[in-house]
């Protein structure tokens, strides 16, 4: 995984972001999100924890690492592709 930065950081809140408006990730995953106030993420260490261990993890045909690197390179152009 890539080395955690501000702009990284930003792109996996989008990418997680996309997941949950689109409900990709299965409720039982999200059910004690502490990251989690609704449907709206919240970021905290607990966030950093569960994105660095689900990175290479598929929702809905699409590998988590690689959404968030696609929300990096394309910065606020970026769009959900689900």
């Amino acid at each position: 995984m890539e080395a955690y930065t501000e702009a990284y950081a930003s792109a996996a809140v989008k990418a997680a972001q996309c997941l949950v408006d689109h409900d990709a990730i299965p409720e039982g995953e999200l059910r004690k999100a502490t990251w989690l106030k609704g449907k709206k993420i919240i970021p905290n260490i607990d966030f950093t924890n569960w994105f660095n261990q689900h990175d290479r993890v598929k929702y809905k045909g699409h590998i988590l690492s690689d959404l968030i690197e696609q929300a990096r390179d394309a910065g606020e152009t970026w769009k959900c592709p689900l």
